[in-house]
């Protein structure tokens, strides 16, 4: 009767949170920005397609090297960036946004940690932990201090909630 109905209702509730928690973590992962992102932090050195002046919607092969990251994720206060490294941040401010969105979906009750855990843990895994395992150190304090400097709490509220800290 009434029980099993409920039972029903809990359980049609918990699959449509999982199956939205997939399709956000999905698109987030599909998008172009994302795939730059991980490209950079992966590979030593990789040609990204960077857009070539904001909002053209032109873009350009561009080799983009680890060890420029820390220049390009340097606060603006710092330096004055060139256009490669104004793209390079570009897509890594799209990156972290939509990390800060899943944050805002999980803290909203939206989706829950388990969730979105299978399809983040190899992402926070690799900016996160320290030592990184792929990621060069000067690049991955580079994005700490970025996140830091421009106070991205939802970004930093993610990666404790899965425990990694600055």
């Amino acid at each position: 009767g009434f029980s099993f109905g409920l039972y029903q209702y809990y359980r049609t509730q918990r699959l449509r949170s999982a199956e939205f928690a997939a399709n956000e973590v999905s698109r987030w992962l599909d998008t172009r920005e994302t795939r730059q992102v991980i490209s950079m932090l992966e590979w030593l050195e990789r040609d990204v397609a960077l857009e070539t002046a904001e909002g053209s919607n032109k873009f350009e092969n561009v080799m983009v090297k680890n060890q420029e990251l820390p220049q390009a994720l340097a606060p603006h206060t710092e330096r004055t960036l060139s256009p490669k490294e104004t793209a390079i941040r570009g897509v890594f401010d799209r990156f972290l946004f939509g990390l800060q969105r899943i944050e805002h979906f999980i803290e909203s009750g939206v989706v829950k940690q388990r969730d979105v855990e299978p399809f983040l843990r190899y992402y926070l895994e690799l900016i996160g932990k320290k030592p990184s395992v792929r990621m060069p150190e000067a690049s991955q304090t580079a994005l700490w201090k970025y996140i830091e400097f421009y106070d991205l709490r939802d970004v930093k509220k993610l990666f404790a909630r899965f425990g990694y800290r600055p």
